[in-house]
């Protein structure tokens, strides 16, 4: 409808001088805009969406730019573009600083091939990566792994997913658990063929015992130009209520959870949470328990595991 009303005006005004924009128009005359846009504006500067962006981006006291200094609605004819810019940044009357320029395409024959989805974006106007983390002691990692880390990173907004290995507690003894160093080794070779998968070993150099809420801190201040979030199945959001500081990950941070099948149903407040997407990955009814116990009982689980893990196991001769 913005689109059909844009096409009507004649209240265009030609913007810039530069060769390359004379083919782009601006509309940024919020008193003469048509009713579907300034609705439109309305929601966007309202609380509850600005209440959005601050979680969404962990940002506070956003104010919205109801002058649409250097916004409004543009049109691009043949030969323009609109891509992401850094402009208008300051305010000099108000002192304030511009921290999100918000672009939406009103194309109707948008292709999806183009993207255009929420995209972060650095001050060196780099696009920031957003990256899954998927953790687990991966003892052994196996194609349920495999599947649901590559169906993440494949069908999400996701840049890439890493495979956090969980090290070793030193106050637990557990005889099944193989050293970190083995259970990294084969997350690595598992993953040699899927560029978009990392394997992590980030929460080797930390204190144990070690919780989520430390472990995003700590990448947060390693890799300030990446946006983090979490990956974990069905199960384990019926107990996010007990991990140590849950509300401040909520508060902070993504998580996309896949299907698992399991008992008992997720406490109240993570119901429609807006921090929580369910992603409708494969249900895989494979755990390294049941691989390890098979291995142990000499049966023929090869096809279960990734190659190059399979060979590793075979010829270390664990878990028999």
């Amino acid at each position: 409808k913005i689109e059909q009303e844009f096409i009507s005006l004649n209240t265009l005004v030609t913007a810039g001088s530069a060769q390359f924009q004379k083919t782009k128009k601006v509309l940024n005359d919020y008193s003469i805009m048509p009713f579907v846009l300034k609705k439109t504006i309305d929601f966007l500067y309202s609380q509850d969406f600005l209440d959005i962006l601050e979680k969404k981006f962990n940002l506070k006291n956003l104010l919205p730019d109801w002058k649409l200094f250097g916004g409004g609605l543009h049109e691009s004819s043949r030969g323009g573009f609109m891509k992401v810019h850094s402009d208008f940044t300051y305010m000099r009357k108000s002192k304030l600083r511009r921290r999100l320029n918000l672009i939406i395409y009103l194309n109707s024959n948008w292709d999806e091939n183009w993207g255009g989805g929420i995209e972060l974006w650095d001050k060196k106007m780099t696009s920031a990566k957003k990256i899954g983390l998927y953790f687990g002691t991966f003892n052994p990692i196996h194609i349920g792994h495999l599947t649901i880390a590559n169906y993440m990173v494949e069908f999400s907004d996701l840049d890439e997913v890493w495979l956090v290995v969980t090290p070793h507690n030193p106050h637990k003894k557990k005889r099944t658990l193989l050293d970190d160093t083995h259970r990294l080794a084969m997350v690595r070779i598992a993953l040699e063929d899927y560029p978009k998968l990392k394997a992590s070993n980030i929460e080797f150099s930390l204190p144990q015992p070690n919780y989520t809420v430390n472990t995003l801190a700590h990448l947060e201040e390693k890799y300030p130009d990446h946006s983090f979030c979490l990956i974990m199945g069905e199960d384990n959001l019926k107990s996010l209520h007990k991990w140590k500081n849950y509300d401040v990950i909520l508060e902070r941070y993504s998580i996309y959870v896949y299907p698992r099948i399991s008992e008992g149903t997720s406490a109240p407040q993570f119901a429609d949470h807006p921090k929580i997407t369910k992603v409708n990955a494969p249900i895989m009814e494979l755990s390294s328990t049941f691989i390890r116990k098979a291995i142990g009982d000499g049966k023929n689980i090869k096809p279960m595991l990734p190659h190059h893990v399979w060979k590793y196991l075979d010829e270390m001769n664990f878990y028999k």
